[in-house]
């Protein structure tokens, strides 16, 4: 059985294109023209992955997004779709969005990102994906997880590393070793999403990075066992 997409546009001709686009790659698509109708068919059908457009009258995909994660015990990925800002990239992933696309779209890399999303995490993480020349290494050793709290934090799809020694790229693919005196090292590739050079009010510089590869995808266990760490965010921003 084909996964089911959820696409929510309040224009209906990129509402259209964007179903049609997807059908055409073998899923099956239900649509939505606002937020509240796109809650009600969550309610009433069973959503593989959410697509949605941000900004959009009465609520917008950032407070649908909310919704979903305040509402659901097990939400699914939502990729959004928007005229962005490097901000509003950073918001919707602190807020688990798990993908935010620019407009005019690119068709097929949002295919490939709606299948990503769809793969199991032992296999979108796994050792098929690890490159053998990263842009960068990081090493960083802490004494517990509860100490690197001020510098590091774990997301569902990746982490945030303030004040790096080394500060990449956005785009750039980074191998990183986090060691703890008490827990197992935690070591795999991510690729760089945004950095800040600067701090921001409260928000120390550092850069957000999407997970790529691990040594050990096996999630519920990173969860327990960083659980000082973890966020609901997808990508952190601090």
């Amino acid at each position: 059985m084909s996964s089911t997409v959820l696409v929510l546009d309040d224009e209906h001709l990129i509402r259209r294109i964007v179903s049609e686009e997807l059908e055409d790659a073998g899923f099956h698509v239900i649509s939505a023209g606002s937020g509240q109708e796109a809650l009600n068919l969550m309610a009433n059908h069973e959503i593989d992955i959410v697509v949605s457009d941000v900004k959009m009258p009465n609520m917008s995909g950032i407070e649908l997004l909310d919704r979903i994660q305040e509402t659901m015990d097990n939400p699914p990925p939502v990729i959004l779709v928007t005229a962005f800002s490097e901000n509003t990239v950073q918001e919707a992933l602190v807020k688990g969005a798990q993908a935010v696309f620019p407009k005019p779209i690119d068709y097929e890399a949002l295919i490939e990102t709606v299948k990503s999303k769809l793969t199991p995490i032992a296999s979108r993480w796994g050792v098929e994906n690890k490159i053998d020349s990263p842009v960068l290494s990081l090493a960083e050793n802490f004494s517990s997880a509860e100490s690197a709290q001020g510098r590091l934090r774990l997301g569902t799809g990746g982490f945030f590393l303030a004040d790096p020694k080394e500060m990449p790229r956005p785009g750039d693919v980074v191998a990183f070793t986090f060691t703890f005196d008490e827990l197992k090292p935690l070591n795999g590739q991510a690729q760089v999403l945004w950095t800040r050079k600067q701090s921001e009010g409260d928000l120390p510089p550092g850069f957000g990075a999407e997970l790529t590869f691990l040594e050990d995808p096996d999630i519920d266990k990173i969860i327990d066992d960083y659980k000082a760490l973890n966020s609901k965010s997808y990508v952190p921003n601090a």
